[in-house]
């Protein structure tokens, strides 16, 4: 027996010191019992694999008795676990993993719907027909409103690097607008809104009163419904009813004249400083030396040729440009 522990002694060249073998020493020292050769003891050795699943060892050449207890001490040593238990860790690790994949691609969903579906402007409370909705604020939307003089605006040409919205309507009166305020403003959410409306009321017979008091419902309600506008108060604009052949017969039979329309222009112009808005005066800028409408600027006597628009495009720009 001792001559076999010298043997195992001067054998120990064949345990490797690498740390995968490390259990192959306590294995060793069971060995005591076993009579085995040099030889043997060297084909006594762990396969190549990893000791924590399994140990495999050729037993093949030993007697029965000597296998079963190899068998033994190796099951002492290194417990080995149940194929079960492999299984479910595995199984284990393979869950957590598609758990956690899952995880990611919702959260990688959740963050692209968020962006592409959601608008993130700024959106501000207002109040429209006494019901208080969430409206979103669109940054540069200019906004014309107005009647025919407007509709016949072409604001594209004019204004093609500018987001503008055309909102007149021929023949059109304060009341109207104010009447139909959500499709003719409301529903443009306009960062900026430019009115001009007034000559169809003086044309039928309107009181100037009743002319500006529409106006300023028109402004109060924006306030109150867009209040992130600003507005822009236009003057009327002069007429010309001299005998140039230009001037249309309708425009000849109007009752009034221009100084009804100064009348009424000189409380718009009261009417935005106390409303706090702006107030653009393009009656100056569109009359001729007698007091007209500039012929050139006119189509008709009343309503505005290209030449006119090109006039009043230059005073609007410096409040587009703003």
């Amino acid at each position: 027996m001792s001559k076999n522990k010298n043997k195992k002694k001067n054998n120990s060249k064949y345990v490797s010191t690498d740390s995968k073998y490390s259990r192959y020493e306590k294995l060793k020292d069971n060995y005591d019992d076993l009579d085995l050769s040099k030889t043997q003891q060297q084909q006594l050795v762990f396969d190549d694999v990893d000791l924590d699943a399994t140990i495999n060892l050729d037993t093949s050449f030993m007697e029965k008795k000597d296998k079963k207890k190899v068998k033994k001490i190796v099951d002492e040593v290194v417990p080995v676990p149940k194929v079960d238990d492999v299984y479910e860790e595995k199984n284990k690790s393979t869950l957590i993993i598609v758990l956690l994949t899952i995880a990611c691609l919702f959260f990688i969903s959740f963050i692209a719907y968020h962006y592409l579906f959601f608008d993130h402007s700024e959106k501000v409370k207002v109040v429209t027909k006494k019901e208080e909705v969430v409206e979103k604020v669109v940054d540069n939307n200019y906004l014309f409103l107005g009647d025919s003089i407007t509709e016949q605006y072409d604001l594209k040409e004019y204004y093609e690097d500018y987001p503008v919205v055309n909102s007149g309507v021929s023949g059109d009166f304060t009341s109207s607008i104010v009447e139909n305020m959500k499709k003719r403003v409301y529903d443009y959410n306009p960062s900026k809104v430019f009115l001009l409306i007034g000559i169809n009321d003086l044309r039928n017979g309107k009181d100037v009163s009743e002319i500006v008091s529409n106006t300023k419902e028109i402004i109060e309600l924006i306030k109150e419904n867009r209040p992130y506008s600003e507005i822009y108060l236009e003057s009327i604009y002069p007429i010309n009813k001299t005998d140039d052949d230009k001037i249309s017969d309708s425009v000849r039979d109007i009752e009034f004249d221009n100084e009804k329309i100064i009348e009424v222009n000189d409380l718009l112009k009261d009417l935005a400083k106390d409303e706090k808005i702006t107030y653009v005066d393009l009656y100056n800028k569109l009359i001729d030396d007698d007091g007209n409408l500039n012929i050139s600027y006119t189509k008709d006597g009343l309503h505005i040729s290209s030449e006119g628009y090109e006039c009043i495009t230059k005073e609007l720009m410096k409040y587009i440009k703003d």
